[in-house]
């Protein structure tokens, strides 16, 4: 040990080189880490509209990388909303609010092309029933009063 200005202890590491253990400790390089969880956290994103979609298709395939498809969809707990707000004085915003969790099916045609590494492909459905399961909610927020008024 040596005495310097630098109070603190001092050690030799087997390679010769002298620490301070008043130094803070090397940081570890995350950007492995932080890839590797950035990664995950995109490929969970991709799954999550399948997760929420039943879906039945069969594919035929006519040509070496080109199949077309009949598919089916159950859609539960889409979500579609509009609200508008008052473009006038006092400019509420939002004035209303419609929201419709609904749930429906939907059929059509799918062409998609497939590779080793990749595929791409689209798809065309339709509604099958003018109908849909869920509950529809509106709710309205009046002039002269601003507290919330479902009906």
């Amino acid at each position: 040990m040596s005495s310097e200005k630098n109070p603190g202890i001092k050690t030799r590491k087997p390679s010769g080189k002298i620490l301070n253990s008043t130094s803070p400790p090397p940081r570890p390089k995350l950007y492995a880490t932080t890839g590797f969880l950035i990664l995950h956290l995109f490929l969970l994103a991709g799954t999550i509209p399948g997760a929420l979609a039943s879906e039945k298709d069969h594919a035929v395939p006519f040509a070496e990388h080109l199949s077309l498809g009949v598919k089916a969809k159950r859609f539960t707990g889409s979500h579609t909303s509009f609200e508008f707000g008052n473009p006038f004085p006092p400019s509420q915003s939002p004035l209303s609010r419609l929201e419709f969790p609904l749930d429906s099916w939907w059929a059509g045609v799918e062409l998609r092309l497939n590779f080793p590494r990749f595929s791409l492909g689209t798809e065309g459905l339709a509604n099958l029933s003018q109908e849909a399961d869920g509950l529809m909610r509106d709710t309205d927020w009046g002039l002269s009063s601003y507290r919330k008024r479902p009906f």
